[in-house]
């Protein structure tokens, strides 16, 4: 049985992650987010590398962040024409 499941770009970002398994480990912030990349300490990993991994692959998630920072993640996102999708 197969590991992964989905289209192409769905299985393409699952083994992304579990290639991505050691970073995750050993960079703070950085997060396993299950079926693609994520952060839970967004400024410990850093907006240059966030903006990195959100264009290396398409999708990105961002747990535990506070909707009073939704504003700043908005306008953060916006200057590299990135969205945010709740």
């Amino acid at each position: 049985m197969d590991w992964y499941h989905g289209n192409d770009q769905q299985v393409r970002l699952q083994k992304t992650v579990d290639e991505y398994t050691d970073l995750c480990l050993k960079t703070k912030g950085a997060v396993n987010g299950g079926r693609f990349l994520g952060t839970d300490d967004y400024e410990a990993l850093g907006w240059e590398q966030v903006i990195e991994l959100i264009k290396q692959h398409g999708v990105f998630t961002f747990r535990m962040i506070p909707v009073e920072k939704l504003d700043e993640f908005r306008a953060n996102l916006g200057r590299h024409d990135l969205s945010v999708v709740i």
